[in-house]
């Protein structure tokens, strides 16, 4: 039904035998698989799980909210339910049946890393025990898929730590990654979901600035961290994205420095010791192409940790590679970053784009019109947002089709995407009935919540490149 195992199946798999539940019975006609995520502090991870789900088994995914933090993706499906069983994977407690890794999957490297992918992003973690040292574990209640975890590292040149512990409070077992070396070569190999969400990883740079910082300034900092573990109930201080905020701050408080995602990058790249990214006429080009539709050093480097790269480059390396490039083919980077100005995307307090840029608005209202005209503007706006991201993928838009799978941008953005729908909406059905344009009337419709400025800006580009008959 869903053909064989593939690596996108295996690492559902690793998800399944980590975070998931299948309850299968028959006599009652009871059929649910059930993924238990936290959506909060790993909305990347979560919007990662639903799209691998549903992209392979070509159904949508319902999202159950569960106690606290937790929220479950679950199926109803007798089908999806018996397909998973007959691959190998048992219904019910895996604590009780002591679960292990279908022997098909062994035989593969491809299914051995993406199933090891999905075990460690759901049961693994990343530990942090001076600005130096990270550990990698993986635990889990049963003793044979911890020793699947071992097995199959060895067997993909990875050299996990010799003892398989038990943890008698857990009631599990773990297995270590304690080698630098054999840390940095997991991330490569395996590429897990864990290390890219982005407070994640700044809650990793946190951590290393605080073990680098002198012992009274880390004594100081404790303390502060104390209060705040009574103030909000928590018995450790482990990673959350409210307990990053508040150690951003406190860092930044006590340190004196401001941590952004570049100097994050930075940190996470020494201690890891991932090799530099050489230059190459290659590399330059591809930057350069990045460049043109990104529009910013910075984006580049989100872009890229969101495409799954394990070695990212720094935004001072990208202009590095670029101002060489240029030198060497003959060409003036001035005049070139005069064509391709910066591209600024801001968002509010509130989760809403304020800032957005002229030239890439100017394109997507371009085509928001033309799919209403087409449709004689008597399409929901729902359809025209389907029919606009067809657009964007055909026409190539690589920072909107980046932008719309982003777990930063893609609510915002596609909330904007809506607003403008609904404006241009608005712009045709006046200019099909010969109406005067009234640019205060549209700025005080709650449903527009664009400012007066960027009304004018959007009209008269219209009116300029006569896309519709609008009077003033």
């Amino acid at each position: 039904m869903y053909k064989d195992i593939d690596e996108d199946l295996a690492e559902i798999i690793g998800i399944l035998m980590g975070d998931g539940n299948i309850y299968h019975n028959n006599e009652k006609w009871q059929y649910q698989l059930d993924i238990s995520l936290n959506q909060i502090d790993e909305p990347r991870y979560f919007l990662h799980v639903k799209n691998l789900f549903e992209f392979k088994f070509q159904k949508n995914i319902k999202t159950c909210n569960q106690t606290g933090k937790a929220v479950s993706l679950r199926y109803y499906s007798k089908d999806i339910n018996q397909f998973l069983i007959e691959i190998g994977l048992i219904p019910g407690s895996k604590s009780q049946n002591q679960i292990s890794i279908s022997k098909i999957i062994k035989q593969e490297t491809p299914l051995i890393t993406k199933c090891l992918k999905g075990l460690f992003d759901t049961d693994g973690s990343i530990t942090i025990d001076n600005d130096k040292d990270l550990r990698l574990t993986f635990t889990n209640c049963s003793k044979p898929l911890v020793t699947d975890f071992y097995n199959l590292c060895l067997k993909i040149g990875i050299i996990p730590s010799p003892k398989i512990q038990y943890n008698k409070n857990r009631k599990a077992w773990r297995v270590m990654i304690a080698r630098k070396d054999e840390i940095t070569k997991f991330f490569k190999i395996v590429n897990p979901e864990k290390i890219k969400e982005p407070y994640r990883r700044y809650w990793m740079a946190l951590k290393i600035l605080y073990f680098k910082s002198v012992k009274d300034t880390q004594y100081k900092m404790r303390s502060k961290i104390e209060e705040w573990l009574k103030q909000n109930n928590q018995t450790q201080f482990k990673y959350s994205k409210q307990n990053t905020d508040f150690f951003k701050e406190l860092i930044e408080h006590f340190l004196k420095f401001r941590l952004d995602p570049d100097n994050v990058n930075k940190i996470l790249t020494d201690v890891l010791e991932l090799e530099k990214i050489m230059y190459t006429t290659e590399t330059a080009q591809r930057f350069k192409y990045l460049y043109e539709n990104l529009r910013s050093s910075e984006r580049i480097v989100e872009f890229l940790i969101d495409q799954s790269e394990t070695v990212i480059p720094h935004r001072q390396t990208i202009t590095k590679h670029l101002k060489r490039y240029f030198v060497e083919t003959n060409q003036y980077i001035e005049s070139w970053q005069k064509n391709n100005p910066k591209y600024r995307i801001g968002l509010d307090e509130n989760n809403f784009i304020r800032v957005f840029p002229n030239e890439l608005r100017n394109e997507i209202v371009s085509l928001i019109i033309r799919i209403l005209l087409e449709h004689r503007n008597e399409i929901t706006p729902m359809y025209v947002l389907q029919e606009l991201k067809q657009n964007i993928d055909i026409n190539e838009i690589l920072i909107m089709n980046w932008l719309l799978k982003s777990p930063k941008y893609s609510s915002p953005i596609e909330n904007y995407l809506k607003v403008l729908i609904i404006l241009c909406r608005h712009l045709v059905d006046v200019s099909q009935n010969g109406n005067y344009l009234n640019i205060t009337k549209i700025s005080k419709n709650p449903k527009v919540p664009l400012n007066r400025t960027t009304l004018i800006k959007i009209t008269n580009f219209i009116i300029r490149n006569k896309i519709l008959s609008l009077k003033k």
